[in-house]
Formats: structure tokens, C-alpha cells, sequence
């Protein structure tokens, strides 16, 4: 072996363990890096912060305990003229989704959707969606109503913190009542019990959005 390529040789060995040492702290650097600012970032948000605030919701009798989720449960259908969950052709029947805030730190975006065309219901064909009133639940007042008279229906709707930025303790409970209308030449057995499976979403309103 020649002097230069022991030399070369040496000079590999010797820088080698260096050489790693610097591949492996530009890969963690941006890791480093971003977990840093993440934290920052997430700190900043002004208004309460959001990681922390309090997000308890109850839909249906069912909890909702994340700051996202979409519940797609079946909900069976009333027979508006007797109150029973018996239906017949021609028959008016509603279902109703009650949500309740009240021990919820921030404010809410709920949506709701319903298509009796896309296999979410068993209602016979013909079917449609009358119209839907929104309900102060406590206190049963009155608060909309709307006309639809489609296949289809979407509701978007909030709920907003007091002025204070507190928690919403003593906000009331909004029910949504949905009517629905069963044609009078459905293909559908006497006394039939009816359901359909809304979406329902709901997420916590960031800022002004």
C-alpha cells in the first residue's frame, strides 16, 4: 500500500463517526424544529384555548366528547295524528334531533343532512321531507319553521358563547323536528315502523368563522 492511500485511508476513519453525526442532526433538526413552533403556535390562539375549553355535547341521548364528530344514527319515525311509531300510506310522521350544549366552553357549528334517496332511510319511494321546526326544548317554544318539500334536507346552525366568553351553563337545549309525508300509493305495510339516519356534524367554531 502506498503512503498516500494508508493516508487516505486513515483520514476516512477518522472523519466517519463526524460524518454521521451530522447527516443524523440535519434529519432531526426540522423535527426539532416544528415541534417547537407547534407548541407556540398553539398557544396563540387567542380567545380561550381551545386544547383546554371544555367540549361535552349531548345528541339524541348520545354523548359527543370530541371537538369533531359525525353521528350517523337511526332515528324510528312518529306518527304525527296519533303519536304512535305505527305508519300507514298518506300518513304525516316527523322524527326530531335534539341537541344539548349546556356543558359545552366553546361555541358550536352543527349541521344536519338527510337524502331519503340515498339508501339512509327505509321510507317507501315518494316519501319527501315537508318541512322542519326548530324548538326551544326547555320551554317548547316555537323558534322556525321552514318549508322543504324536497327529497333532501340540510340545516346549518350555531351556537355561540355569552358575551363573556363563559361556559354555556345555562344554554337551552335546541330541538329540531322534521316532517316527513308518506305518499298515498307507497308500497308499504299497515301499521309499519318507519326510521331514517340522518349525518349530523358538529365542530367548535374557531375565531370569527
Amino acid at each position: 500500500m502506498r503512503l498516500s492511500d494508508h493516508y487516505s485511508s486513515y483520514r476516512m476513519k477518522k472523519i466517519k463517526p463526524h460524518y454521521f453525526l451530522f447527516i443524523l442532526l440535519l434529519f432531526l433538526l426540522p423535527l426539532i424544529l416544528f415541534n417547537t413552533f407547534g407548541r407556540y403556535f398553539n398557544k396563540s390562539q387567542g380567545y380561550t384555548s381551545f386544547d383546554f375549553a371544555k367540549w361535552f355535547l349531548v345528541i339524541n341521548d348520545e354523548e359527543v366528547e370530541s371537538n369533531r364528530s359525525d353521528l350517523n344514527g337511526t332515528i324510528q319515525l312518529i306518527n304525527s295524528e296519533d303519536g304512535t311509531t305505527k305508519i300507514d300510506i298518506g300518513d304525516e310522521c316527523y322524527f326530531d334531533i335534539i341537541i344539548n350544549p349546556s356543558s359545552t366552553e366553546v361555541a358550536i357549528n352543527n349541521s344536519i343532512y338527510l337524502n331519503l334517496k340515498d339508501g339512509n332511510s327505509n321510507l317507501p319511494d315518494g316519501t319527501i321531507i315537508k318541512k322542519y321546526e326548530k324548538y326551544n326544548n326547555s320551554t317548547s317554544d316555537l323558534l322556525s319553521s321552514t318549508d322543504v318539500n324536497n327529497t333532501t334536507l340540510r340545516i346549518d346552525d350555531n351556537i355561540y358563547l355569552s358575551n363573556n366568553h363563559n361556559t354555556l351553563d345555562n344554554a337551552d337545549s335546541l330541538k329540531y323536528r322534521i316532517y316527513c309525508q308518506i305518499p298515498e300509493y307507497a308500497d308499504l305495510f299497515k301499521n309499519q315502523e318507519l326510521s331514517v339516519t340522518p349525518i349530523i356534524s358538529v365542530k367548535q367554531i374557531l375565531g370569527n368563522e
